[in-house]
């Protein structure tokens, strides 16, 4: 028996182990785009109990969130959270209420 029929090559167990292979990172992908929206949404609550008036005017500037959000990107979605919580302490400090 020769070593490619041997690990599936020629009887196309190949194709089943790359169908699974690609179904479960896109399982993680879900997962990930699912959590990073949480993530977002926490934050944004927060935002709006800090600042109920204020709130939709500085989520509106691009430069504080930019008008597309890649919810794929760990790092931009920790940028905005992070952005986020910085606006609701400044407003917590320019109202004199201590975090």
């Amino acid at each position: 028996m020769s070593r490619r029929y041997a690990v599936g090559v020629l009887n196309g167990n190949w194709k089943q182990r790359w169908k699974d292979d690609l179904d479960y990172w896109r399982d993680q992908q879900v997962r990930i785009i699912e959590k990073n929206k949480v993530r977002f949404g926490d934050a944004l609550d927060d935002l709006k109990r800090a600042n109920p008036q204020g709130w939709e005017g500085w989520y509106d500037d691009d430069d504080n969130i930019p008008p597309i959000i890649k919810w794929s990107d760990d790092h931009m979605i920790n940028t905005l959270c992070k952005r986020m919580r910085t606006r609701i302490k400044e407003r917590a400090i320019n109202a004199g209420e201590i975090l």
